[in-house]
């Protein structure tokens, strides 16, 4: 049992290892301080979203980068409340309704991005919470000419103790998001806070990689960009005038059906990395439990179990740090290590799911 216990902890240590070179990754990325002033479109796809458009158009219009340089296109996949109303409201936007041979919010940005004259192009999503600087800041990071894509920071936010625990969980994500990207291996990012240049984009179409998939247009595009330009055409905004702030989700099914969608398209992938990545992030996980199981029927087992839990919620620890720092939420540690029981049967769970069953998004099947 302990030669079989060494070999079982060999997982572990490797997601460790991962770990700790995100947490360095962070620390290397780059500080932006310099104005850079370029013609810029903001995009954004909507889908049924009269509830958060308003908020979002006032955070639009409060931008303080030049008018002059800014095209805002909101483009509606066909909604069925009153969203395209609520935008044809706005002078300052441009509005596009999807035509009824279009669907999905891959079709809506590549629509948006047809109609866009800026050079640079900005994404977020309508539930999100933009600061006033947001613009000014994601646009600095393309003065260097080898900057392609970049990576911004979001945060959750939301009421109660359910909000909470999205909040603590997204900053695993975002510390491995940046991570990844300052040790010069992108694996992902997110769609409700990125730039990349307009010229890139039509390169990286002619790549096509996750065309099949409904979701995914920011990591496949950001992987795309990789393959083209280099990994370290990618950056990652450490900056906290660049934090988009979106809405935590009401219930645990709509989570579910989040990260479902989300952990779907991860077989896509063209790069070795981010399955490497979460082929680890599974076994560590799935070790776990069946250590935790085989408890029951074999008590010497829990030893093995308590080894790999005190690994991986110490990993945990170590790769959020840098990113609690950043979002101010130091002092959350110990909801990390209280939830972190938990985390095991949400990742099996997620990752097994992901492989048979089609989620629903915006009243859609994907």
């Amino acid at each position: 049992m302990n030669e079989l216990s060494y070999l079982i902890l060999i997982i572990p240590l490797i997601y460790a290892i991962m770990m700790m070179a995100f947490s360095l990754g962070w620390l290397r990325l780059p500080a932006y301080q310099n104005e850079y002033f370029k013609s810029v479109s903001i995009i954004i796809a909507v889908r049924n979203e009269e509830e958060n458009i308003p908020h979002l158009l006032e955070c639009l219009h409060l931008q303080s980068y030049p008018a002059h340089l800014l095209q805002i296109i909101v483009v509606d996949d066909h909604s069925t409340d009153h969203t395209f109303q609520l935008i044809e409201e706005d002078p300052m936007v441009q509005n596009i309704r999807l035509p009824s041979n279009l669907r999905g919010k891959k079709a809506a940005i590549q629509k948006g991005i047809e109609e866009a004259k800026g050079e640079i192009l900005l994404f977020t999503d309508a539930d999100c919470f933009l600061p006033f600087d947001w613009v000014r800041n994601m646009v600095m990071p393309f003065a260097n000419e080898g900057v392609h894509l970049v990576a911004g920071p979001v945060q959750i936010k939301g009421e109660g103790l359910w909000a909470k625990i999205q909040e603590v969980e997204f900053y695993s994500l975002m510390a491995m998001t940046a991570g990844s990207i300052g040790i010069g291996l992108p694996m992902m990012c997110n769609a409700a806070n990125m730039a990349i240049r307009k010229q890139s984009w039509y390169e990286a179409l002619r790549v096509g990689l996750g065309k099949e998939y409904a979701s995914g247009d920011d990591v496949f595009m950001m992987l795309s960009i990789a393959k083209i330009f280099g990994r370290r055409s990618i950056t990652f905004l450490k900056s906290t005038r660049a934090v988009i702030i979106t809405k935590a989700l009401r219930t645990l099914p709509e989570f579910f059906r989040q990260r479902i969608r989300w952990a779907s398209k991860t077989k896509g992938y063209n790069s070795p990395f981010p399955q490497f990545v979460a082929l680890i992030v599974f076994l560590t996980n799935l070790l776990f439990l069946i250590s935790m199981l085989g408890a029951i029927f074999y008590f010497p087992a829990f030893g093995l179990a308590f080894e790999i839990f005190i690994i991986k919620s110490l990993a945990d620890i170590v790769v959020m740090i840098p990113a609690l720092l950043f979002f101010h939420s130091f002092w959350k540690i110990p909801a990390i290590i209280l939830f972190q029981p938990f985390y095991p049967f949400y990742i099996v769970s997620v990752a097994l799911m992901s492989q048979v069953v089609r989620t629903v998004w915006k009243g859609r099947r994907i």
